[in-house]
């Protein structure tokens, strides 16, 4: 989808050794990066592909995001009653969606980890299917987020409900296609 480039918010979060050269670590912050021009999501199928080390942070606000449009449409992981992976939206009043997969606090601590979403629209109805190190975890049948992508690493910040960034996370990519199940296995392998 091109290449974009973004600043830090207030300059927050470090630079440290990541997956594939340098990762941005927002653990212990608000911070996230915004996007000098929102990606958009404009296709019936996109993909976010990103790498993220160890558990999420657990610390701060009650929803982990991985990317958000900047006010109504967020992948998150947590929920008020849960730490389970899906996506948020104010824009239709829907609130969050679980994709049925708490599994992330059970991921290993010490290695960095393959996320993937990918939107499809299947039958006129939106779905958003998850994947870990490779692996189908989930699904959201009936909503695909479908506007664009303006912050990584954490969502509104004016919002205390997402505040808590997503830890360390590297070589995020956007397609505007949706990878196979063989492409995310191949690409989580690296």
């Amino acid at each position: 989808m091109g290449s974009y480039s973004g600043t830090r918010y207030n300059g927050l979060g470090t630079w440290i050794a990541g997956k594939f050269g340098s990762a941005l670590d927002l653990t212990g912050t608000t911070g996230y990066v915004s996007l000098t021009n929102s990606v958009p999501l404009t296709s019936n199928e996109w993909t976010i592909e990103a790498w993220f080390y160890g558990q999420l942070p657990t610390n701060g606000d009650n929803r982990n995001t991985l990317i958000s449009d900047g006010n109504t449409q967020h992948i998150i992981v947590g929920d008020t009653i849960g730490r389970y992976l899906g996506v948020y939206s104010t824009a239709d009043g829907g609130g969050f969606r679980s994709s049925g997969y708490n599994g992330m606090d059970s991921l290993s601590s010490t290695q960095w980890h393959h996320f993937v979403a990918v939107g499809k629209k299947v039958g006129g109805q939106g779905k958003t299917y998850f994947y870990i190190d490779g692996n189908a975890v989930g699904t959201y049948s009936n909503y695909q987020p479908a506007v664009s992508i303006a912050r990584l690493g954490n969502g509104r910040n004016a919002s205390a409900e997402f505040k808590r960034p997503w830890g360390k996370i590297d070589d995020v990519v956007i397609y505007n296609r949706a990878l196979s199940a063989t492409e995310i296995s191949t690409r989580a392998a690296r």
